[in-house]
């Protein structure tokens, strides 16, 4: 019998650990231009839309994904919240797995007045110093009109795709973490739920 994501002996002994690591790992930001980059979308590789609106950001989670919720999600932003390892202040709006090992964070970061430009020259010495056998590539675009920078980051075993987006003075972070191995098969699952992410055309951008 398979477990649930939301069970308590999945959540908290594996899922909970996993999704933390993706949200402190990151890379160096450049802001340059943002030229439009566009995704293809294939609706049977995505899940339910999920509606964020105090970032006023909509999104549909990979196929499969089963969100954690109640104690377990209460757990995973307790602990985020009390990292003293983070560069910016982080809260965890959602979070979930798959059956096929894909794990997917979403949440809301404290970039200050400065926006993007707070990734500087000490936020890469802070990860070169944290991450120092992972291979980071950055990129940065225009997702449906949000100025994004996005990163891969890679070892031996895993992958972790992180996003940043921008709408106003409000950035969405949407990390995805998979195994090295399975990049290549899942690739057009990711890229529909990338492309899936949007504003909430009900809130009004503040």
């Amino acid at each position: 019998m398979k477990l649930p994501i939301d069970s308590p002996r999945v959540a908290k002994w594996f899922v909970i650990p996993i999704l933390i690591h993706l949200i402190i790992a990151c890379s160096k930001v450049e802001v340059d231009s943002y030229p439009s980059l566009y995704f293809v979308v294939i609706d049977s590789l995505i899940g339910e839309q999920q509606t964020f609106s105090e970032q006023n950001i909509i999104l549909h989670p990979p196929v499969g994904l089963l969100k954690i919720s109640g104690e377990d999600f209460s757990a995973l932003q307790a602990t985020v919240q009390s990292d003293t390892s983070l560069y910016l202040p982080t809260e965890p709006l959602f979070a979930g797995g798959t059956p096929y090992g894909l794990y997917m964070v979403v949440s809301q970061v404290s970039t200050g007045p400065d926006n993007l430009a707070v990734f500087n020259d000490r936020y890469a010495e802070y990860l070169d110093n944290k991450f120092p056998d992972c291979e980071i590539n950055r990129t940065q675009y225009s997702l449906n009109d949000f100025p994004t920078i996005q990163y891969i980051i890679t070892s031996r075993t895993s992958v972790l795709i992180k996003l940043y987006c921008m709408n106003g003075n409000r950035c969405t972070q949407v990390d995805y973490f998979l195994n090295r191995e399975q990049y290549t098969d899942i690739a057009h699952i990711l890229e529909s739920s990338i492309g899936s992410i949007n504003r909430n055309n009900k809130e009004e951008t503040r």
